[in-house]
């Protein structure tokens, strides 16, 4: 399978006559710059001979040499300068492969790292919405009429009432224990009084009996001893009834009292299985969001093996490890890309250089063709097929789209840092309010410094590349090349519109657009065939039939 450079080789094979002609018709082939130019010829030969071997590296240098040799006339130089170009343009295209199968896989990562940072964010709501769960209100309101309910030495009733107020717990057994005293006061005053009557009523029953068994006057004292006796039992059963009657209203107090204790030793133990109640329930909350935040910090940093591979293709589980991989992916494009950058600027100098030698061809030609003593040269039909032949806008036309594909690289880069940028402000007041760190791939302090370079970079090759592009359609001489540049700048002025719409910059975006939109109608309008555009363009481009886009002049 041959390289677009092999490809390149066997197509310009024929524009050997053309440089032999040159020679022919220019220089005298012993001269100094014949001779150069046969060894310019030669090293163009033996590198298209390298090419078709596959030795790529030897080609490009004699190339190098060829292009090199100041000696030389310009056509030759002209021819070599545009060889070089090719191939170091063709070079870059197969490094680009390289890194943009590498840039889908930046792309990959990030997008993933994307979907598990919207997983972390939904864990972030819901532990946030979970912590508000936290029962402060509740356990404080509790808390409160658990203190109520007891109550205090300032504070002697639970609830107030305007006919019979509800005494806290405090209260109560204050209460309780003051009338269980006087309670117990009283029983032992009439359990003494009753003891002391039936003393008594005893001593009154002996009395009386003793003096029925005497005469005179010692019958008579005990009898009124007797009967004395009897008034004082009497006396006593008296007050064993005002004591007992004084008992039952304690006995009530007490009763109520001890009512009151049980409703509120019930309200309490109630109070304290709502608050064990809220406590498990938190706790079992608590417990949720331990496994949730675990679960972010495992999705964020948890180890990985980045090793194992799904299609040929490196996998990583978490953020942390897909932040290592992409890591990895970008430290191997940067080689790549500078190469590609070097090679796409030394293709669009060569090609400048190119077209400074051919248009240098072409002064010479036509000022030899004015000329009235070289009317009858017979070169002059040769120098008028040249005229012809040599086209510097092909070179110019080569120079702007090595600046678009230049543009392109740049606006890939943009692009990454940008997706990285997006990614690293999506995540963070995720990451900050779970307390975890950003990985060191999303939080380089220069990458907004490095989306503005790239940025910079892609804008001054789009602007080359356009300014390029209209200079051919301006010039008179390259009508045939005008299809291809208006094809070119539509695509140019498009990718600007994309840089700038990235960014966001509306106003600059908007006008790209508008320009490109333009040259779409204006291709219409000409019947350029156009290929396939962009849902922007395509509603202007629907009149005109779809094709492939020219890339190369033909």
């Amino acid at each position: 399978m041959s390289t677009p450079w092999k490809k390149l080789a066997m197509t310009l094979t024929a524009v050997g006559p053309l440089a032999l002609a040159a020679l022919a018709g220019c220089d005298a082939v012993d001269s100094a710059t014949g001779q150069a130019d046969r060894g310019v010829d030669n090293q163009i030969r033996q590198s298209q001979i390298k090419t078709l071997e596959g030795q790529d590296a030897q080609a490009l240098s004699l190339l190098e040499k060829a292009a090199g040799d100041k000696s030389a006339g310009d056509i030759v130089r002209s021819r070599a300068l545009s060889l070089l170009a090719e191939a170091e343009y063709a070079a870059a295209l197969t490094q680009m492969q390289a890194v943009g199968a590498n840039q889908a896989q930046c792309a990959r990562q990030l997008a993933e790292m994307s979907d598990l940072g919207t997983q972390l964010s939904l864990i972030r709501v819901s532990v946030e919405g979970q912590r508000k769960l936290d029962p402060v209100a509740a356990r404080k309101d509790i808390a409160a009429k658990l203190a109520a309910a007891k109550g205090g030495p300032d504070q002697p009733d639970w609830f107030k009432d305007d006919t019979t107020p509800l005494p806290t717990l405090s209260k109560v057994k204050q209460d309780l224990s003051n009338l269980e005293g006087q309670i117990a006061q009283l029983q032992e005053k009439i359990k003494a009084l009753q003891a002391q009557r039936a003393e008594v009523a005893k001593q009154a029953e002996d009395a009386i009996t003793r003096s029925e068994g005497q005469t005179g006057q010692a019958s008579v004292d005990l009898y009124k001893q007797g009967s004395g006796q009897r008034k004082q039992a009497a006396e006593l059963s008296i007050q064993v009834d005002r004591a007992s009657a004084a008992l039952v209203p304690l006995q009530h107090a007490l009763a109520i009292a001890q009512s009151h204790e049980s409703v509120l030793n019930n309200a309490i133990k109630a109070y304290q299985q709502q608050l064990a109640d809220i406590e498990s329930a938190w706790k079992a909350v608590q417990e949720k969001i331990a496994v949730q935040e675990a679960l972010a910090k495992d999705i964020a940093e948890g180890k990985d093996d980045v090793s194992t591979e799904a299609d040929g293709l490196p996998v990583a589980r978490t953020v942390a490890g897909k932040a290592t991989l992409l890591a990895k992916l970008l430290e191997a494009n940067v080689a790549d890309r500078q190469a590609i950058v070097q090679n796409l600027n030394n293709a669009a100098a060569h090609f400048a250089e190119a077209a400074r030698a051919a248009d240098s061809v072409i002064g010479d030609l036509n000022k030899k063709l004015r000329e009235p003593a070289l009317a009858a040269a017979p070169e002059r039909s040769a120098w008028t097929q040249l005229v012809a032949v040599i086209q510097p806008m092909r070179f110019t036309l080569r120079q702007a789209m090595t600046q678009q594909t230049l543009a392109g690289v740049y606006l890939d880069q943009a692009r990454n840092f940008s997706s990285r940028n997006g990614l690293s402000k999506e995540l963070a007041a995720t990451y900050a309010a779970m307390g975890l760190k950003l990985p060191e791939v999303l939080q380089p302090a220069d990458l907004a410094a490095q989306l503005e370079l790239a940025h910079a970079d892609a804008a001054k090759a789009f602007e080359t590349a356009d300014g390029l592009l209209d200079k051919v359609i301006q010039a008179p001489s390259a009508t045939t090349l005008i299809p291809t540049a208006i094809v070119a700048r539509i695509l140019t002025q498009f990718g600007w519109y994309q840089l700038e719409a990235m960014l966001g910059g509306d106003p600059k975006a908007q006008t790209h657009l508008s320009l490109a939109t333009a040259l779409t109608r204006e291709a219409r309008e000409r019947q350029v065939p156009l290929p396939s555009l962009p849902n922007e363009l395509a509603a202007v481009s629907s009149a005109a039939a779809p094709t492939r886009s020219p890339t190369t002049p033909q």
